[in-house]
């Protein structure tokens, strides 16, 4: 025997169940918290796809690089709407960029083609109540 009186032991052991009760509630409620949360892309009302018109334009500041980054104000601009799409162009104009290229879109920021020597992308841009920095 270790000398410990059998209530000793006793009280010990009640001690050990509580405490081992108390941490399960509060894993319990830990758990329980999380799931109540609303995480990104769950619920909320779905936001409708933007009404593009010919002239809506989105200007862009952009740089590129770490040590000496290239900087150049990047424009996109609805030129034209039809049955094939909505064309886009898109110049960008800085110290040391001057390009312009065109990309036809088969629904809103699907790229169908690009008329440029660089790969074609989806293009991104902010939804209402949405702004980038």
């Amino acid at each position: 025997m270790n000398g410990h009186s059998p209530a000793f032991r006793a009280a010990q052991l009640a001690l050990m169940s509580w405490a081992s009760a108390v941490a399960a509630g509060a894993m319990l409620v830990a758990l329980a918290g999380c799931a109540a949360l609303d995480s990104p892309g769950s619920g909320g009302p779905v936001v409708d796809a933007p009404a593009y018109r010919i002239g809506d334009r989105w200007i862009y500041q952009a740089a590129d690089g770490f040590r000496a980054p290239v900087r150049w104000e990047e424009t996109r601009e609805v030129i034209a709407i039809g049955a094939d799409g909505i064309t886009v162009r898109i110049t960008q104009l800085g110290p040391t960029v001057n390009n312009s290229r065109t990309e036809q879109w088969s629904s809103p920021g699907i790229v169908r083609a690009c008329a440029v020597s660089m790969p074609c992308r989806k293009a991104s841009m902010p939804s209402a109540g949405s702004n980038w920095s």
